[in-house]
């Protein structure tokens, strides 16, 4: 298991949260966790700040507020009524520390958006002690604490891989050949410490760490269709395989049905609005009109709503009708196979095979709106940034309105909700024994929604 990214610090909701905006930086938002340091006693001047801006999440969990720190400065720079606040010190001296830690190339990058001249940022007092009392000075309480905090650790959640591809390059001569008594052994055999030592001497401990050997073929670079294996699949159906199997089916349905909101919410609220806007449109002014926002909106948009509304009513209802009939077998089923019984394979107790039936007749449905929305996201933030050109257009104060990351957010949302229902076909079908009749059908419902993400442009 690779960590991409590590997991952020574990922020406590009894923390208290301050926000506010940084004019100086485009607006951009500023959220400080503020909070007495957990380890230590509450008399003393440490304390816990967690800083988190465009620039990223940093934390300091135990800062001591020191006037002889160089950080200091920013507290000085305060207004006096706001020095004799132990908050808004504690607040100023962990943003001074933050920005001074921030990449030179970070600051230059952020500041340039905000600041286009060739002035250093330093020229416009950014990142300045200044600066970050100003900042102090305007942070104001946030009341859902938890919902931020939940938002932020779920943003920046640790992601790791299972497998990455590396290739080892050794120099000449560095494998030798297997010795006469290791000549029958596969390359899928793992080798013990004195084989992999004789066979690639210094470099064995490196080749161990890799882990067992694998054959992959590389003679078709496009994937074949999926097809049952037996391997690591048993042919017993047990309790716990079949309670995961109903979760599985559940969140598919409830994250459908999220899924929905979201997409009636951006056709029939925010493309709406700016549809109905676009008729409205004059020659000489500036935004896009009716033919030239069909672009950023376009009628698959609408499309996909239909299609998938009709799916989570189908899915839901499909849902329903078997959750009596799956409880009673889940409960009938046994935990193991001591009593030498193996669940119902070919018996639909569970619903999955209905459910399997209708998401292979359903996913071809999907194909030409979805395959048309993909193939038209790629140009939305070029379209974006070109539509908002001018700030004071009625189009780019519609968008700040909306949210440009709000708005870019929900367009993107079909493109990522394809691959999704992949993973949770993978998820049922570990679940399944190797004879269950669904077990094909849902391997080619896997292989439509694939075919579809990997269509290319024309």
């Amino acid at each position: 298991m690779l960590v991409v990214v590590p997991a952020p610090p574990a922020l406590s909701g009894e923390l208290a949260l301050y926000h506010t905006t940084d004019p100086l930086l485009s607006n951009s938002p500023v959220l400080i966790s503020y909070g007495p340091a957990s380890t230590i006693a509450a008399s003393s001047s440490r304390v816990q700040v967690h800083v988190f801006t465009p620039a990223g999440l940093q934390s300091y969990p135990r800062l001591a507020v020191s006037p002889n720190s160089p950080f200091y400065a920013a507290v000085n720079s305060l207004p006096r009524e706001e020095q004799g606040d132990e908050v808004c010190r504690a607040l100023a001296f962990g943003l001074s520390k933050y920005f001074a830690e921030i990449p030179q190339c970070v600051k230059d990058a952020w500041a340039k958006q905000s600041c286009p001249s060739k002035k250093t940022p330093s020229a416009f007092g950014i990142f300045g002690d200044t600066h970050v009392a100003m900042l102090a000075s305007r942070m104001m309480k946030v009341d859902n604490v938890e919902g931020v905090i939940k938002d932020i650790q779920q943003a920046l959640g640790e992601q790791t891989l299972s497998w990455i591809d590396v290739d080892v390059i050794l120099p000449p001569a560095s494998i030798r050949l297997p010795r006469d008594n290791d000549r029958h052994m596969g390359l899928d055999d793992t080798l013990d410490d004195d084989q992999a030592a004789s066979r690639y001497g210094e470099y064995a401990p490196l080749i161990n760490i890799l882990g067992e050997p694998a054959f992959l073929p590389t003679s078709k670079l496009k994937r074949a269709p999926s097809r049952p294996i037996s391997v690591g699949r048993s042919t017993s159906f047990l309790k716990r395989q079949k309670e995961v199997l109903r979760r599985e089916m559940c969140e598919l349905v409830d994250t459908e049905e999220n899924y929905v909101n979201k997409m009636n919410d951006l056709v029939h609220h925010v493309a709406k609005d700016f549809r109905d806007k676009a008729r409205g449109h004059k020659p000489l002014s500036w935004g896009p009109d009716e033919d030239a926002l069909a672009a950023l909106f376009p009628p698959s948009l609408d499309k996909i709503l239909e299609a998938n509304s009709r799916f989570l009513d189908a899915i839901r209802g499909i849902l329903n009708d078997t959750e009596e009939q799956a409880i009673q077998d889940i409960e009938m089923t046994p935990t193991d196979l001591t009593n030498g019984h193996q669940g119902h394979e070919n018996v639909d107790d569970t619903g999955i095979l209905a459910f399997a039936k209708f998401l292979s007749l359903a996913f071809p449905k999907f194909a030409d709106c979805y395959a048309d929305y993909i193939q038209a996201h790629a140009s939305f933030p070029q379209l974006l940034k070109n539509f908002t050109r001018e700030p004071a257009s009625s189009f780019s104060k519609r968008v700040q309105d909306t949210g440009e990351q709000r708005l870019m957010s929900m367009l993107i949302e079909p493109v990522q909700r394809l691959p999704r229902y992949n993973l949770y076909i993978d998820g049922i079908v570990r679940q399944l024994p190797v004879r269950h009749p669904a077990l094909k059908i849902l391997l080619r419902a896997r292989d439509t929604i694939s075919d579809i993400c990997s269509r290319e442009s024309p």
